[in-house]
């Protein structure tokens, strides 16, 4: 009986050990991102490698070069034109796929991908990709993130849209486009002096039809340069 308590003890230790290694290994994921809350740390799916491309091809761009697995929650009705500075979801800057959707709306996981021949590398294209009341003006919000071996400093953030957009990184506003409906050209926009830190980097966008045929023509883009114009990879 007392060898069967011993173990029965070294078991339990056992056990208790593991799930300790497990809980740590999941708050330093949430810590490395900057996170304390649990439903803040990012789904494993939503994560992406970003890294500087190799030299042979700084002089073109693809679909590698650009953020294109996203998240997407939505549609969110936009009760105004006003809703756009607001916000549509509480805590927005830090939204990501461990948040319950609000009602109405639903997560939509799309890896994007320029296949046909007239569409342009980099344009994440969501017209008809989203369930629910999708044919009326709305509000939807893409999320990512992104690890970086290094710290990458003086980072251009390169965009482009048909709608309103507005581009969180790390819960820091670092881009806003709240102008008429355009065409989505990549690299339309673009924010220097932008730094990603070692580790994750949570990317959230929030993305607003703005008239015209919107259900047709939600687009976005996004990626990242050096100060010189250099792509980065993002895989």
């Amino acid at each position: 009986m007392k060898d069967w308590n011993i173990i029965c003890k070294t078991v339990k230790c056992g056990l208790f050990c593991m799930s300790a290694a497990v809980a740590c290994a999941f708050s330093c994921a949430c810590a490395s991102a900057g996170t304390e809350d649990d439903e803040d740390c990012a789904p494993e799916f939503e994560i992406s490698d970003i890294e500087p491309a190799p030299l042979r091809e700084r002089g073109f761009s693809d679909d590698g070069h650009f953020l294109m697995a996203w998240n997407i929650l939505g549609p969110l009705k936009a009760e105004s034109a006003d809703a756009f500075q607001a916000e549509s979801v509480p805590g927005e800057k830090d939204l990501n796929g461990s948040r319950r959707a609000p009602k109405g709306a639903r997560w939509h996981v799309i890896r994007f991908s320029a296949d046909g021949e007239d569409e342009v590398a980099g344009v994440c294209d969501f017209s008809g990709r989203i369930t629910g009341n999708a044919a009326r003006e709305g509000i939807f919000y893409a999320c990512a993130t992104l690890q970086a071996g290094e710290r990458m400093e003086n980072m251009t953030l390169r965009t482009g849209s048909c709608g309103k957009l507005r581009v969180w990184i790390n819960g820091v506003p670092v881009f806003c486009y709240g102008g008429d409906r355009r065409a989505c050209r990549p690299d339309t926009d673009r924010v220097a002096g932008i730094t990603l830190r070692e580790g994750l980097n949570r990317i959230v966008v929030k993305y607003m039809d703005n008239g015209g045929d919107f259900a047709r023509e939600r687009k976005f883009s996004l990626r990242f340069t050096d100060a010189q114009g250099r792509p980065t990879r993002i895989r």
